[in-house]
């Protein structure tokens, strides 16, 4: 009964423990690819015509043009949102759930699930800011599937075989 949660300070919630290491390396990580896709997106703006696709529809036919410099607004919106989601690593208790868990190592649990799945949607808007970005020149020819499946497949993964190392080292 001692493992009950009996500190209750935010919203009901006990506060996370600090920030663990290899959420500490996701962040910078995750930090760093956004720094990577906005520096691409700096070199290859350069390389672009004066007028590229922005929109298809849902036939796959290019229905508008548009300059290049039109881009800058959702380069810097998906960085933004990329950066604004690892907030939660810090704040995990701010999020909502559908459980209550009994016991404080539960709560920590769930925090920790929260940080590995912002850092992971952080990745994942990096690398659909990277597609956009990569498919922006209609000469390059890079079908957005083929781009974009691997990438978020991936990251997936990654994410997957962190959470289940992570879940095994404490079982030892």
């Amino acid at each position: 009964m001692s493992e009950l949660i009996n500190k209750r300070t935010f919203g009901g919630r006990p506060f996370p423990n600090p920030v663990a290491k290899r959420h500490q390396v996701g962040v910078f990580l995750a930090v760093l690819a956004v720094i990577g896709v906005v520096v691409a997106w700096v070199r290859i703006r350069a390389l672009l015509p004066d007028s590229i696709p922005m929109h298809w529809n849902a036939a796959g036919e290019i229905d508008r043009y548009g300059n290049p410099d039109e881009m800058w607004i959702m380069v810097i919106i998906f960085a933004v949102l990329a950066l604004a989601v690892l907030i939660l690593v810090r704040f995990p208790q701010a999020t909502n759930t559908l459980f209550s868990p009994k016991t404080d190592a539960g709560w920590q649990e769930y925090y920790g699930s929260v940080r590995d799945f912002s850092i992971g949607l952080s990745l994942v808007i990096t690398a659909l800011n990277l597609v956009m970005i990569l498919t922006a020149n209609p000469e390059w020819n890079l079908p957005i599937f083929w781009v974009c499946m691997p990438l978020a497949l991936a990251v997936a993964l990654i994410a997957v075989h962190l959470r289940r190392t992570h879940q095994l080292s404490k079982k030892k």
